[in-house]
């Protein structure tokens, strides 16, 4: 580790920045990288299945930083065939199936709202013949490159189950641990790898950061603001990390700033995440509707990503 001396921001001695050849993987929800140009990547060690929706779901919480799961319709799991498993931490029981060691998980998903799908694919029936990519996520071992292979067989898979079109969102927002820099945000290297369209950007919007990267975005702090359905559970999140619990003599509104500062909370300012979108089965119905836009760009200098997550706010 090497420390910005004008922010005191902890930053990974092997971070990438400016090389786009750089993939990003993850092990127990610490970042690590593979260089495409490393090669090493041998696609008959490996393979790729639909898998049910728990070893999936354990494998994305144990790994990936953000530590949760989307509302998952169809997973897929990259399977090496003869891994070294000196090479991998220890597996949950169901990462080991007849096939070989789940090293990889691709999750197609419900998104929030249907227009994420009917705005770039009016002729599909969204949640049934369009979904977004809500996870895909590989151990650090997995070399580089496997990427577009896993995601291209990940998508023919999705096309025989009748799925048309495909959507997925790369992050940019900087994310840091306690005060050390985890990731520089994603700008869809890999997408734009494997032919995704670059669509537009989401809309932003307020953040809620935790010291450990994790987040609560702005609608489940409206749900506890304002009692709606599921507000328990999301108040739960903030009592376990240290806010006060609830009671019914205090408006839920008026619990929950001090309840946010409690939880060691920083609200910012989102910039919204990139979209990519993927015709998946061929068929005028599964067109894209929406136009290419130039592929976003990550920072080039150590300067330029540190100034990105001054900006930003997520680094205290």
């Amino acid at each position: 580790m090497n420390t910005h001396t004008a922010t005191q921001l902890t930053l990974p001695l092997d971070l990438p920045t400016a090389d786009t050849g750089w993939c990003q993987r993850w092990r127990l929800r610490q970042p690590g990288w593979q260089h495409r140009h490393l090669g090493g990547f041998d696609p008959d060690r490996y393979t790729v299945a639909l898998i049910a929706a728990r070893p999936a779901r354990l494998f994305v919480l144990q790994h990936h930083y953000s530590a949760s799961w989307p509302k998952a319709q169809l997973c897929y799991g990259l399977l090496a065939r003869t891994p070294d498993l000196d090479d991998y931490p220890d597996p949950h029981p169901t990462a080991r199936t007849p096939a070989g060691l789940l090293v990889g998980v691709a999750a197609l998903s419900i998104p929030m709202h249907p227009a994420v799908l009917t705005k770039p694919f009016p002729g599909l029936v969204p949640n049934r013949e369009s979904l977004d990519l809500g996870r895909f996520v590989l151990l650090d071992p997995v070399p580089g490159n496997a990427e577009t292979w896993f995601l291209a067989r990940v998508f023919r898979l999705a096309a025989s189950a009748g799925i048309g079109g495909a959507v997925a969102f790369s992050d940019p927002m900087p994310r840091c641990r306690f005060g050390e820099l985890l990731m520089g945000g994603h700008h869809g290297i890999a997408y734009q790898g494997g032919n995704g369209r670059h669509v537009g950007t989401s809309r932003g919007g307020p953040l809620v950061l935790f010291p450990d990267a994790t987040s609560m975005p702005a609608r489940t702090l409206t749900k506890i603001r304002t009692g709606a359905q599921g507000w328990r559970g999301a108040a739960e999140r903030l009592i376990l990390r240290g806010a006060s619990p609830y009671t019914s003599t205090q408006p839920l509104a008026q619990w929950l700033p001090p309840a946010l500062t409690a939880a060691g909370a920083t609200v910012v300012q989102h910039p919204g995440t990139f979209k990519y979108a993927w015709q998946i089965r061929t068929g005028r119905d599964a067109r894209i509707a929406l136009p290419a836009l130039p592929y976003p760009k990550p920072p080039t200098s150590i300067d330029e990503l540190v100034r990105t997550v001054l900006a930003a706010g997520g680094h205290r």
